[in-house]
């Protein structure tokens, strides 16, 4: 069964939809399954994530009847599946309400599900909470990004939500930041992302790459998957993991040798 995890935040530029990409695409990494969707119909930004220029159907197609959700699927360079959200000037009015049923024909073909939801409390940001089974709440180290995150944890928590933790972004340790102690304090729950401030971020949507991708030993890309690693349940393999490995695959390689 499919693990529908939605990323969220109380207000655009904390850095939403950069998590849900690199999340994406690091669990990838790790050898998952994963189909990314942009549930966010009014604001998308995931095809400028990712360079995807051209998508003849998207997730609004999906709500207007298209037959089949496979053909609003597309893959990324990364082995990543992506459903798009049409980010054209189109006045389009699509029932959102549906996302729930149409998410839930997914449900068996990935291992993740992860979805860029709407900033706040609209209706399409109460879809996706109904959509999903699992939260990740993102936000800023300021308390009106924070304050604003609380509102859609809120949300959350009222229908019973099973929360992840918190994944707060463009961490830059000055003064007048609040501290991890301090957000925890404020939502009760746990930080399992810090992500710093980190020019390459900017670069690389710039160049419309996800930064795990495109800066793999950035700091950014680098918390990146450690979130990645802690949602899949894996362990970061220090020098002496990659050092046994090593020694483990030449000893095979040895053993080998002598038999034949």
């Amino acid at each position: 069964m499919s693990r529908v995890i939605g990323v969220f935040s109380g207000k655009g530029g904390v850095g939403k939809t950069t998590t849900a990409v690199n999340l994406g695409v690091a669990l990838t990494k790790l050898g998952k399954s994963v189909i990314l969707i942009d549930s966010n119909v009014n604001t998308p930004n995931v095809s400028l994530h990712l360079g995807m220029n051209f998508t003849p159907f998207t997730i609004q197609d999906i709500m207007e009847n298209v037959p089949y959700i496979s053909q609003a699927m597309y893959i990324h360079e990364s082995g990543l599946r992506v459903i798009p959200a049409d980010f054209s000037l189109k006045d389009r009015h699509v029932d959102i309400s549906e996302l729930k049923n149409h998410v839930h024909k997914l449900a068996g073909d990935a291992d993740y599900i992860i979805m860029d939801c709407a900033p706040g409390l609209g209706t399409d940001a109460r879809a996706a909470i109904e959509a999903c089974s699992e939260y990740l709440i993102v936000t800023n180290p300021e308390l009106p990004a924070v304050a604003d995150a609380y509102k859609a944890y809120k949300a959350i928590k009222i229908i019973n939500g099973k929360v992840l933790g918190l994944v707060v972004n463009k961490v830059n340790n000055d003064n007048y930041e609040l501290q991890s102690g301090e957000i925890e304090d404020f939502f009760n729950e746990k930080i399992i992302g810090i992500v710093p401030e980190d020019r390459n971020v900017r670069a690389s949507i710039q160049n419309r790459m996800p930064v795990v991708m495109h800066k793999p030993n950035s700091k950014a890309a680098k918390a990146y998957r450690k979130l990645a690693m802690h949602i899949e349940g894996a362990k970061e393999k220090t020098f002496s993991d990659i050092l046994l490995d090593f020694l483990s695959f030449d000893r095979k390689k040895m053993n080998k040798g002598t038999a034949l």
